[in-house]
Parts: structure tokens; sequence; C-alpha cells
């Protein structure tokens, strides 16, 4: 559903939608270890070794971080109530971020999709944003990819849960989509033929079990995410 605006020059229209792309066919499997499946050029378990330094200043029992610079400013100060704590550990972190892995499925669904030739005036940035002069009046971005429940997705009445399985723990990845502030007549054109055709796409992508879509006019709101219909 879009949301308007009337203004003293014209009225616009704007929509933020969410997509969902579940990885797995209803199998609860750890969001990591699917992505390492699918993405063949990338090695997701993958693990590094860093050391990480922990600096700390502890004073009438209160303590408090440092920095390396707070800390060599400190180190010479003569404070009988002050005590600087210098922990050093290893520390096994993955060698690629997951956010990649979202960005990678979102640049597959962009590719080849029109989104400029049914307006006047626009030019595609990247591949997933439309600017007109220097704001952008489209775009479409990913989350980091989640294990998460099940939604319905679709329209969904007043009062009714939006969850289908809400304890689920489903790999997935979220897209995102706006158009911001345009006329009625741009509003169409991303809403009825570019947004399909990305939705179409997705469909179509081999990583992709199923799709729910959400416009999100009433918020559903579960840990600081979107579930918004």
């Amino acid at each position: 559903m879009a949301t308007t605006e009337n203004t003293t020059d014209s009225k616009t229209m704007s929509k933020h939608a969410e997509i969902v792309c579940y990885l797995t066919d209803g199998e609860e499997r750890e969001v990591r270890e699917v992505a390492d499946e699918l993405c063949e050029d990338k090695d997701y378990l993958a693990t590094d070794t860093i050391n990480r330094s922990h600096i700390r200043m502890v004073r009438n029992g209160v303590s408090v971080r440092l920095s390396e610079d707070e800390y060599e400013k400190l180190s010479d100060v003569d404070d009988l109530g002050m005590r600087i704590v210098y922990t050093e550990r290893d520390e096994e972190v993955y060698s690629n971020k997951l956010y990649g892995f979202g960005r990678r499925l979102k640049d597959d669904v962009m590719e080849g999709v029109d989104m400029t030739s049914g307006l006047s005036e626009g030019r595609d940035w990247l591949g997933y944003e439309v600017h007109v002069d220097d704001e952008t009046i489209f775009s479409v971005g990913n989350k980091k990819p989640k294990n998460m429940g099940l939604i319905k997705g679709g329209e969904v009445p007043d009062g009714e849960s939006v969850w289908i399985a809400e304890d689920a723990e489903l790999p997935a990845v979220i897209l995102t989509v706006d158009i911001t502030d345009v006329s009625p007549r741009v509003y169409r054109w991303f809403n009825e033929t570019v947004i399909p055709d990305i939705v179409e796409n997705i469909k179509e992508h081999p990583w992709v079990c199923d799709k729910r879509t959400l416009s999100c006019d009433k918020e559903y709101s579960e840990s600081g995410a979107c579930y918004r219909l």
C-alpha cells in the first residue's frame, strides 16, 4: 500500500516494501551453513584467528574501556586510586561476512531489470538505485541474512497474526524496496513494472525456495525488524 503526501506543488507517493527470500523449503538450518553451500565462490565457514587487546581503567570500583591512545596518555599517570588492566587474547572469527551473501543475491536479481525507460528523467546508479538530480527516488537494498520465522506475507487483516510459524528458524535474506516522493505516474512505473520484474527474478533464482512480500504500512515489530503489512 502506498503512502501519499499533498504539497503545494503536487501530490507525491512513497512505498517501503520488504521481500523475504527463504533459502530452504521449510527446513530449519543455520543460515551460514546454507550460504556456504549455495555460494560456490565464497567460503562462509572459513575462519581466521585474530589477536584482540582490551584495556580497562579501574577506579573507585568503576571500570572504563580505553583506546590505545588513552592508554598511552594514562600509562605514566601517578594515581594510586587508578588501576590499568591490559589483556590480550586470540579470537576466531569468520573470514567472510554474511552481508556479502545477501548483496550477491540482490545483485543477481537486479541484473537486467529496466528501472528507467518508463521515466522522463532519472539515471540508473549501480544497478539498484534511480537518481533524479541528487535525490534517490527508487532503491533496492539487502539486510544481513538471518534465521527467522515463517510469515504469511500479502495482506493480513487488522488483529490477525503476521506469523505462520513465529518460532521457526528458517534461513532467509530480506531485500528492501523503496519508492520515495514521486508523482503518481512515476509511482505506477516502479510499482507495476519494475517491482514485479524484481519479484519474478527472485522466484526464478536457484537460491530462493520461497518468498513473501510485505508492504510496510502497518507495523508488526519483532526484535527491531520490519515485519509490516
